[in-house]
């Protein structure tokens, strides 16, 4: 989304009956409305329509989240790999770090202050495989 300002709640309605309206088994967003509120500014009750809309469907968030000590060591290491635009701030990756360690810090408060049921794993150690087989047993 270019327009950080914007909560582009017409954008995520029309994207969630364009989907539902095809009956899939499951459904995986990244992310969807949530960074969108962070960048805007919003809160949950913002999306309401949204989160009413995906409630008919038994939804989960699933929220993986780093150690705060570790984000800057991560940003060094994504930087390795990706193009300087793949990041959302300018400067050091120290004020990287601070950018993202908010963004992580407010994105848990819009979770936690949401409808839909939620789940947070600590990635930091990297124990994907037994995410992954939590995640599925979660949806399964």
């Amino acid at each position: 989304m270019e327009q950080r300002a914007d909560k582009h709640i017409k954008f995520f309605v029309s994207l969630i009956n364009r989907l539902i309206v095809k009956k899939p088994d499951l459904l995986i967003f990244d992310r969807l409305y949530l960074t969108q509120a962070f960048r805007a500014k919003g809160n949950v009750k913002d999306y309401a329509e949204i989160e009413e809309l995906l409630s008919r469907y038994a939804p989960l968030t699933i929220f993986l989240r780093v150690d705060e000590s570790e984000i800057q060591d991560r940003i060094s290491k994504a930087a390795e790999h990706r193009s300087s635009d793949y990041f959302k701030f300018q400067g050091t990756s120290e004020e990287g770090a601070l950018y993202y360690i908010n963004q992580q810090r407010n994105l848990l408060e819009l979770i936690k202050s949401s409808a839909i049921p939620y789940k947070i794993f600590d990635t930091t150690n990297h124990k994907y495989e037994g995410i992954a087989k939590e995640i599925i047993h979660l949806i399964d």
